[in-house]
């Protein structure tokens, strides 16, 4: 092969459509993302309140070692392009076991863990987290 006909070998018009359909293949596999994200903290007390544990199901300690002090709420985003699929978890904090919740209880979980995480970034201060911590413990 000469220098002229090695220039033009190598152009997408001239490759083999076998190439072309795995450019396409790995397009595809590049728009698909999977992310765990940190939503916050919650210590084992705040998974209670007066009437008893908000996740009956769950309750307040792992299952797996009991020895824990509290969870780590994360989700695990699934994301192929354009859908999307958001898996929610709490970690144990020693034994790193995963428990899967469901929508309803994420909800009732979810504010008081951004609050904690706002407290250990020191987004928000000492007096107004109290306030805040008392008043979704109390719902």
């Amino acid at each position: 092969m000469n220098r002229e006909q090695s220039r033009t070998a190598g152009t997408l018009d001239e490759m083999p459509r076998l190439v072309k359909s795995e450019r396409i293949s790995v397009m595809i596999v590049i728009s698909k993302n999977d992310r765990k994200i940190r939503i916050g903290y919650i210590p084992n007390d705040q998974l209670r309140n007066e009437n008893g544990s908000i996740l009956t199901r769950v309750g307040t300690r792992c299952t797996t070692c009991n020895e824990n002090k509290g969870f780590t709420l994360l989700v695990e985003r699934h994301t192929f392009l354009p859908s999307q699929n958001d898996n929610y978890f709490l970690q144990c904090d020693n034994c790193v076991e995963r428990i899967g919740l469901e929508v309803s209880e994420v909800t009732k979980i979810e504010r008081i863990a951004k609050l904690n995480e706002k407290l250990k970034l020191k987004k928000i201060s000492k007096e107004k987290y109290d306030q805040k911590i008392e008043k979704l413990l109390r719902k």
